[in-house]
C-alpha cells in the first residue's frame, strides 16, 4: 500500500508535466474503448480524472481553469 508514500517528495524530484497528463488521458481513452468500454462511460471517467490536474500536474501549469 502507498499510505507511507511521500508522493510530494516524489514528483518534486520528477515531476508530471501537462504533456504527461495528457498522453496518458489518450492511452486510457485509447485502452479502454479498445476494451469495449461505451463513449459515455469514457467520457465519465474522464471527466472525473480532469479535475486531478491541478493536483497532478506540477504546479498546476496548463490545466484548465474549473469553471
Amino acid at each position: 500500500m502507498f499510505v507511507d508514500f511521500d508522493w510530494g517528495g516524489a514528483l518534486a524530484q520528477s515531476p508530471i508535466l501537462i504533456e504527461d497528463f495528457n498522453a496518458i488521458a489518450e492511452n486510457l481513452i485509447t485502452e479502454l474503448a479498445a476494451a469495449g468500454v461505451t463513449p459515455g462511460d469514457i467520457d465519465a471517467i474522464i471527466g472525473a480524472i480532469a479535475p486531478l490536474c491541478p493536483q497532478i500536474v506540477a504546479n498546476g501549469t496548463g490545466c484548465a481553469a474549473a469553471n
